[in-house]
């Protein structure tokens, strides 16, 4: 079976009565099949966009009118539908800070796209929240089309991680301890600042890798002290703890406490990371 698309023509003759019917046909089966395969393709595509977990918008480009919009910007936005904005809202009055819309539509004009946008957001009842975007730009068409999701969630991660951060900086430099942060694999150290003033160096070019710290060991510890370390890398004590003589800048010897212990493991089970605090307890030592 195939499908056709006929055109017909009567053919009368003097009297008016009909004597023949002329027909030109034409196969269009590959144009039905293409018409069906868009339906169904327009049907996926529908479903994606109303279910989406991410708001999906079509915004025009001139006042920031919104075209078009799924169910998920509807709720992000404070509304019960998409038909509640489509048409009548713009998006302009939702931006809370209008200079970020002003760059968005200096990156799309000069891009054509803006990737990764962050950005407040603010709802219908003014509740402030982070979203991040992505859209591109039609400016044949006068609109910008994208996605938008709310990374709220991740911005207040983000915040609390970085007050505890300043918090445990603040801790460590009223305690004058140091931290050190290692990569077991490739044995580059990380430090705070009060790691390298603690030993009389300028923390802006104290540099610390494994080799050095074991360089820097005073010889008649330094056995002892890799013999604790390599327990705790192969995972025979739960946590690495030791006191030991360290080269000062100026060639003297200062009494350090370590403790750390692994934090990070590979998917094989090695460890790949470690943190700990070094204290300076020479004056305690001295005492003894």
């Amino acid at each position: 079976r195939v499908w056709m698309e006929w055109s017909n023509q009567a053919i009368f003759n003097e009297q008016g009565e009909l004597v023949e019917i002329l027909s030109v046909g034409n196969d269009t089966t590959q144009r039905k099949q293409a018409e069906e395969a868009l339906q169904r393709s327009e049907a996926k595509f529908r479903t994606i966009f109303e279910n989406s977990q991410v708001g999906i918008f079509r915004n025009r480009l001139s006042d920031g009118l919104i075209l078009n919009a799924n169910q998920r910007l509807a709720n992000l936005l404070g509304f019960d539908s998409p038909e509640e904005m489509i048409g009548l809202e713009h998006s302009i009055g939702y931006f809370v800070n209008p200079s970020d819309r002003q760059q968005a539509h200096e990156l799309l004009k000069r891009d054509g796209e803006l990737r990764n946008y962050e950005f407040q957001m603010r709802k219908r009842d003014g509740t402030v929240f982070w979203v991040l975007s992505s859209c591109y730009l039609n400016a044949d068409d006068d609109y910008i089309e994208g996605v938008i999701a709310d990374i709220s969630d991740r911005k207040q991660a983000e915040a609390a991680l970085q007050i505890s951060e300043e918090r445990l900086r603040l801790a460590l430099t009223a305690s004058n301890q140091g931290l050190y942060d290692l990569n077991i694999k490739t044995e580059e150290v990380v430090i705070n600042p009060e790691y390298a003033l603690m030993l009389g160096y300028d923390p802006a070019t104290f540099h610390v890798t494994k080799s050095r710290w074991i360089e820097s060991l005073h010889p008649d510890d330094r056995e002892s002290v890799l013999a604790v370390y390599h327990a705790c890398i192969t995972g025979e004590v739960p946590s690495y703890q030791a006191e030991y003589r360290h080269r000062t800048q100026d060639g003297q010897w200062k009494w350090i406490l370590a403790v750390g212990k692994i934090v990070t493991w590979n998917e094989f089970g090695e460890p790949i990371r470690a943190l700990g605090v070094v204290t300076d307890i020479d004056d305690r030592k001295q005492a003894e």
